[in-house]
């Protein structure tokens, strides 16, 4: 999906256009699928609570891990520039605020980390409402949301 297979661009383009655009949905799709199956067999509250929060936790550690693997390219924007450049005080320290925790909630604070942020988010979603709505609302937001 990230590299370019074909010896022809146009193909390539055609290529991944279509199909590449499947990737991420199904990814997180799968994600929360298997969360949700294994999550069903578990008996007790306490026991889905115990694997949502081993879950979650082990995705932050490899979220972390690759933050720390970025680290010193996540000041730098797309040409290489630096990107808080002529920022000084409070403004520089609301600057790195939004870079570094809420672009966790909103988007990305390095290449690629979006897709991991938000398997966190939605594998809360999926515990909240797996813990909240029946096996028919459940079925029908699934439904609503394809």
């Amino acid at each position: 999906i990230h590299i370019w297979p074909l010896p022809n661009p146009e193909s390539n383009i055609v290529l991944f256009l279509g199909i590449g655009r499947f990737a991420v949905p199904f990814f997180l799709l799968t994600s929360g699928f298997l969360v949700h199956k294994k999550l069903m067999t578990l008996p007790s509250l306490a026991e889905r609570k115990q694997y949502t929060w081993h879950y979650l936790k082990r995705l932050f550690k490899f979220y972390l891990a690759w933050w720390l693997l970025y680290l010193w390219l996540i000041p730098l924007d797309w040409s290489g520039h630096f990107r808080f450049k002529g920022e000084h005080g409070l403004r520089l320290v609301w600057s790195l605020f939004k870079k570094y925790i809420l672009n966790f909630f909103t988007g990305s604070t390095f290449q690629g980390s979006w897709y991991i942020s938000a398997t966190i988010l939605g594998g809360i979603i999926v515990f909240v409402l797996l813990n909240r709505l029946n096996v028919l609302s459940q079925t029908a937001i699934g439904t609503i949301w394809l």
